[in-house]
């Protein structure tokens, strides 16, 4: 099935067709076609609200309709972005600002290490083509970053508790405590 206007209607939530994002089309391509699993107890939460994502298209576009299978698994794309909107609806919303999902969501593409995946080197396949990101998100979704957090989502100075243990959730508070003031 075809979805390319979903694809296109998350792409724009995330500024990828900005100057600042648009060398990372295919890091955005490789997130879409790789899906989200959870190995940690209500971490499928984040997948259910990246699946959520299709329904609210859905409901906006009425004339053009989902065209993908709505129980597809969840995407890392899917994720990272419906994550990024619970950030700034839930937690980091500023009137002043606006709604920065974008912001968020590039924040944890940085926190990965997977900004360095640009179009240019996945055209090289050098050491950030599409094997790094591959890897890179191994890591991540099978817990193998450090325990601070350094390789996955949300990096943390100073843990309390091992961050491998902790739902995606509970990492994105930490985080946000360690690093903003509410």
């Amino acid at each position: 099935m075809d979805d390319t206007g979903y694809f296109n209607w998350l792409c724009e939530k995330v500024n990828l067709y900005s100057s600042d994002n648009d060398m990372y089309t295919n890091l955005i391509d490789s997130l879409r076609n790789r899906e989200f699993y959870s190995i940690i107890a209500n971490d499928d939460n984040r997948a259910a609200d990246g699946k959520y994502l299709r329904v609210t298209y859905d409901e906006e576009f009425t004339d053009i309709h989902y065209q993908g299978d709505f129980d597809a698994p969840c995407t890392v794309l899917e994720m990272l972005i419906a994550l990024a909107e619970r950030m700034d609806d839930d937690i980091l919303y500023n009137s002043e600002l606006g709604p920065r999902v974008d912001v968020w969501f590039w924040m944890m593409i940085h926190n990965l290490g997977l900004d360095y995946a640009t179009d240019d080197h996945y055209a090289l396949n050098d050491n950030y083509g599409q094997t790094y990101v591959d890897h890179v998100l191994d890591m991540f979704l099978n817990r193998k970053y450090k325990a601070n957090g350094v390789g996955g989502l949300f990096p943390l100075r100073e843990p309390h508790e091992n961050q491998r243990n902790l739902e995606i959730w509970f990492q994105m508070n930490d985080y946000i405590s360690e690093n903003y003031r509410l």
